[in-house]
């Protein structure tokens, strides 16, 4: 029983390891996110008051469709207006 326990277990690690490479589910970006993604990327360009404006329109998208905070651009959204502002907007 202990050798068939020990054989599942490592066939698991095995199989986990494998899987752990590459991710088991992709998903891809919302068009909304992407845009915001682009457009956070020139944030160094922007006015405070145009960047401000753009954290605002953030916050409220992730309001609206919570499910945007699991969307792959998120955390690069979140640390570009962090790099700009040398604040983070985003703890609830």
């Amino acid at each position: 029983m202990k050798k068939l326990l020990s054989i599942v277990a490592a066939v698991l690690l095995i199989g986990l390891a494998y899987y752990g490479e590459k991710p088991l589910l992709t998903q891809n970006s919302l068009p909304e996110m992407e845009a915001f993604y682009n457009e956070s990327l020139h944030l160094d360009q922007m006015s405070a008051d145009s960047v401000e404006n753009y954290i605002i329109k953030v916050k409220g998208f992730t309001i609206i469709k919570p499910n945007a905070k699991y969307d792959p651009l998120y955390s690069s959204i979140k640390e570009n207006i962090k790099k700009k502002t040398n604040k983070d907007y985003f703890i609830y």
